[in-house]
């Protein structure tokens, strides 16, 4: 159903999101003007008025004089035109969206919401019912998942929600939202010319993994009846003719991915090859190596290495100038003591800690010795 040309604008300010019919259409809270024309009406043009200048609606007529100033009377029109008004169920076109903030991306976009792992995503999509017919009709609308990875079926969780009005995904929590029956089905009631917002919500799981990704397919139709003796075929999503009809179906995919730290250690002999003496007495040296290869910031980060059985603690340990490093003189204690504080015969654990890693950080190189008991 295409009678009226217009963008919606996703997520932007209401004085800019809709334009019809060669005017911008004056919003208000989940409102907007349409037309009056009935479903189905015949718009005729160019009637034939007969021997006169037209006297109503659509009729058009001519008349000329020539150069022998003869006959000057009106002519017939032949040029009759005539248009079947669609049915009045179209809805905003929301795969038209001109939106280019980075904040905003376009909704259809193949960009990726990029989350934490038990955070969640709200994308907001207003909806006008722009009919032009004074039925209410119900809205079908379903919020599928799709793994674009083997990802547990628990790692994602998808709702659907709306609000009446206009709404910015931030309006989520403070918005009168209603869930959609979870992830999909009607919303109830639509009448000409009111606005909703639809709210799809993706949540992560708490144990989601750094890189795991899901795609959820939005899809939206206007619940009108089916094509009998009214209706023009688009109807819930059953297009007609193989040709799509935004304005009655609209469907949508969007990646959500989840961004998290990952911390690798690796741990090995100083050189690389263990010390050739390994008799009581003998200096080892261990030299290990951290680093945040996920791709999200790491809080409040931790190494702890033991020392090893059968040897004592030298009293050299070091490691980059971020990092702190402290003691421990009890195997799976929690009395961390700076060091002086705690002889080095007595070190059982050394812990190295930063506020933060990032994941361009550098490789963080951790070293300590001991000698063989």
């Amino acid at each position: 159903m295409q009678k009226h040309r217009f963008k919606l604008l996703v997520l932007v300010t209401v004085t800019a999101l809709l334009a019809f019919t060669g005017s911008v259409v004056p919003l208000q809270a989940g409102e907007v003007e349409v037309g009056v024309t009935q479903a189905m009406e015949e718009v005729i043009n160019a009637i034939d008025p007969g021997d006169q200048l037209p006297d109503t609606y659509g009729q058009l007529s001519s008349r000329w004089v020539n150069e022998a100033f003869g006959d000057t009377s009106f002519a017939a029109a032949d040029a009759q035109i005539e248009l079947e008004v669609d049915t009045g169920w179209d809805m905003s076109d929301i795969s038209d969206t001109t939106d280019t903030d980075p904040g905003n991306p376009d909704i259809f976009a193949d960009t990726t919401a990029t989350i934490s792992a038990g955070d969640s995503v709200v994308r907001a999509i207003p909806i006008a019912n722009l009919g032009n017919n004074y039925v209410e009709i119900d809205f079908s609308s379903h919020h599928l998942i799709e793994a674009t990875e083997a990802v547990s079926n628990d790692t994602f969780t998808l709702s659907l929600h709306h609000a009446d009005g206009f709404h910015e995904s931030e309006d989520f929590d403070g918005a009168a939202t209603t869930e959609v029956g979870g992830s999909k089905g009607d919303i109830a009631g639509w009448t000409m010319g009111q606005v909703r917002t639809l709210f799809l919500v993706v949540e992560a799981d708490p144990d989601a993994a750094d890189g795991n990704e899901v795609e959820s397919e939005f899809f939206v139709t206007n619940n009108a009846p089916k094509k009998t003796g009214t209706g023009d075929g688009w109807e819930r999503g059953t297009p007609t003719g193989g040709v799509d009809d935004q304005y009655d179906t609209q469907t949508g995919v969007f990646l959500t991915s989840v961004a998290g730290p990952i911390i690798e250690i690796d741990k090995q002999f100083a050189g690389g090859e263990p010390p050739e003496d390994k008799r009581p007495g003998a200096t080892v040296e261990y030299e290990l190596t951290v680093e945040n290869v996920g791709s999200a910031v790491a809080k409040e980060v931790i190494v702890v290495d033991a020392i090893p059985q059968f040897t004592t603690y030298t009293g050299d340990a070091d490691g980059p100038a971020e990092a702190t490093i402290e003691y421990e003189d009890t195997l799976g204690g929690d009395n961390w003591q700076d060091p002086g504080e705690v002889e080095d015969e007595d070190v059982q654990m050394i812990r190295w800690s930063w506020d933060e890693l990032a994941d361009e950080d550098p490789e963080q190189e951790l070293s300590f010795s001991v000698t063989i008991d």
